[in-house]
């Protein structure tokens, strides 16, 4: 069986496109290193594994309280 290769697609985004790219690459990053530092907090602090699932709703309420995370598109979230 041959393996998949993978592909690469170059994109020419307008000026305005590429601000709102940039503000998601933020955001992501930003989202990314929270959910981590509340893993690693729960884990040394309370010995307590949090699940994916359960940051998905953390990340939902977070959505409607917090405007920065909003502009995100909800599935780059996840």
């Amino acid at each position: 069986m041959k393996a998949d290769v993978g592909r690469k697609y170059r994109a020419y985004p307008t000026e305005e496109q590429e601000s709102v790219l940039t503000g998601w690459g933020h955001t992501g990053r930003a989202l990314w290193n929270v959910a981590l530092e509340q893993r690693v907090y729960l884990y040394r602090q309370r010995g307590y594994t949090l699940r994916s699932v359960e940051q998905c709703k953390h990340l939902t309420a977070a959505r409607a309280d917090l405007a920065w995370v909003g502009d995100l598109p909800a599935q780059a979230g996840q």
